[in-house]
């Protein structure tokens, strides 16, 4: 029973209009896992690197205290670890793996512009825009790309948790002052008070309040922080 509330809560039109972006970018580089592996770098990244065949405290050493030839790529590396011990060297998994990074990064931008006040279907563009976009390609469909991928997804991903704290203060401070007002005012116009503020369930986060918020923060948080480094 619980198993069937799940699945209708996920085939709802909302969900599906809301998961847009992730299932476009899925969609539209379906083809590239009937890519092989090419010839620059996958070698020495992939099929000809001893490094990912095990995932074990020594590699995972080795990982994050080595380079490549030229690069530091810890994680890519150890990501790598996991797609070859789910599907070995089959390149559909290296293909897909970068597929999914991509299509959950498209789904942070339209989640990101949608928390600072973007309209729903402006946000939901956003995402399918940056999910098409060109100048993408080459990251996702060459799996020695990862670490471009890699990059993308955890800078939006923590963009996204810190915009939702920003969001969290924001609905603390309105909180906080609608308690006030309710505190501070007579009998006669407490009710008055009480009803305007808590007439929904949640107070409104404007794009306004999101943006002052951020300004805030910033000029409390950064205010001492040499110019030559801000």
């Amino acid at each position: 029973m619980e198993q069937m509330t799940r699945m209708k809560l996920l085939l709802r039109p909302q969900t599906l209009v809301a998961a847009l972006p992730f299932l476009v970018a899925l969609a539209i580089y379906a083809p590239s896992f009937r890519n092989g592996f090419a010839i620059i770098d996958d070698g020495l990244l992939i099929f000809e690197n001893n490094l990912i065949r095990t995932i074990s405290p020594r590699t995972l050493w080795v990982a994050f205290t080595s380079y490549d030839p030229e690069l530091y790529i810890p994680l890519t590396l150890v990501s790598y670890q996991i797609d070859y011990l789910i599907g070995g060297y089959h390149p559909l998994i290296y293909h897909c793996t970068n597929a999914l990074l991509h299509a959950g990064s498209a789904l942070f931008i339209s989640a990101i512009f949608s928390l600072l006040g973007v309209e729903k279907r402006m946000a939901i563009l956003s995402g399918i825009v940056f999910a098409l976009h060109p100048l993408h390609v080459e990251a996702v469909a060459w799996a020695a790309a990862r670490k471009d991928l890699l990059s993308s997804f955890f800078f939006l991903g923590s963009l996204f948790a810190y915009i939702t704290c920003i969001h969290r203060q924001v609905l603390k401070q309105k909180k906080g002052t609608s308690a006030t007002c309710v505190m501070l005012s007579d009998r006669k116009n407490s009710s008055v008070c009480f009803d305007t503020i808590f007439s929904s369930a949640e107070p409104k986060i404007t794009q306004h309040d999101t943006l002052e918020f951020l300004r805030l923060y910033r000029s409390t948080h950064f205010s001492e922080v040499p110019l030559e480094y801000r």
